[in-house]
């Protein structure tokens, strides 16, 4: 955490918050991801944390390698991603809402073209700039 790579440096409340990001909104994917290694990102913070999950005889364990403050953070193709993001056009682009599609596991993408991810993303971005424009 105390590591100059980390700019602003990460404080104990800001992993606190964004543990119980994790548990409130993906506390059943890494359910069903037991004997895994992920990386947990918060899109917002640009916090990235490798961990291993394991079943350990019905506990559940998960172990941090390290923790990153990084937009381009490295992911090994034996890792899944388990993001954190709540899309806003006023802090993402319609690149990014392409990119988050993309590599969503959601089932309204299984099966989906990647041009028609790409429909899909940027009508979202549309539809979410006019609905924060009507605020």
């Amino acid at each position: 955490m105390n590591d100059d790579r980390n700019s602003p440096a990460i404080k104990v409340a800001e992993l606190q918050k964004f543990f119980k990001k994790i548990q409130k909104n993906k506390g059943r994917n890494i359910l069903s991801n037991l004997d895994i290694t992920a990386v947990l990102k918060d899109m917002q913070s640009d916090l990235n944390i490798p961990v291993v999950i394991k079943n350990r005889r019905g506990n559940i364990e998960m172990v941090a390698k390290t923790i990153m403050r990084t937009k381009s953070f490295r992911v090994g193709k034996d890792q899944t991603i388990l993001t954190y993001e709540k899309y806003s056009p006023d802090t993402h682009t319609a690149g990014d809402y392409v990119t988050g599609f993309r590599k969503s596991k959601k089932p309204q993408f299984k099966g989906k073209s990647d041009k028609k991810i790409q429909k899909m993303a940027i009508a979202a971005y549309l539809g979410a700039k006019e609905n924060s424009k009507d605020k």
